[in-house]
């Protein structure tokens, strides 16, 4: 009469767009089967059946590929920007301005700084040396901008 349910092929032998999608969902934020039965309005064994066929895995791998190699490109492009940065950084620190809003974006800039440097907050008890900022109390409105460039040199040399 009937065929038994282990000798049909239950694998997808076309990738629809809602198949792409969540080949992108899967390969780029990591979408788990509940996720994706839960997004796409399925059940958990259809989403199964579509994510371990050959072609769904095929298309994940060639997406993680190409974010892999996007994510390449960034960093190249980052490390040839930073001169640049530390350029912009270098002005707006030893700036001398009295503008509140020049000295803010000093201030942050400073900050900045010393977080991606290592020595940015930290949360207690993460037993990672340098400096607190959680502890550290400057406000720069009182303080010149030397005085501002001053502190934050200090606290960087004693971190050292």
């Amino acid at each position: 009469m009937g065929r038994h349910a282990t000798e049909f092929n239950h694998s997808i032998t076309q990738l629809k767009y809602h198949h792409m999608s969540m080949a992108r969902d899967v390969a780029l934020a990591g979408l788990r089967n509940v996720d994706l039965a839960r997004i796409y309005g399925m059940l958990e064994p259809q989403i199964s059946l579509i994510v371990n066929s050959p072609l769904f895995m095929v298309e994940v791998a060639r997406l993680q590929e190409m974010a892999d190699e996007h994510a390449i490109e960034v960093r190249e492009d980052l490390r040839l920007l930073s001169p640049k940065a530390v350029e912009i950084m270098k002005r707006n620190l030893y700036e001398a301005t009295d503008d509140l809003r020049t000295r803010e974006l000093q201030t942050r800039t400073a900050f900045s700084v010393l977080d991606r440097t290592g020595y940015g907050v930290k949360e207690e008890g993460s037993g990672r040396g340098g400096v607190n900022l959680t502890q550290i109390n400057i406000d720069a409105r009182k303080l010149s901008t030397d005085e501002l460039r001053d502190s934050v040199m200090e606290l960087v040399e004693e971190s050292e």
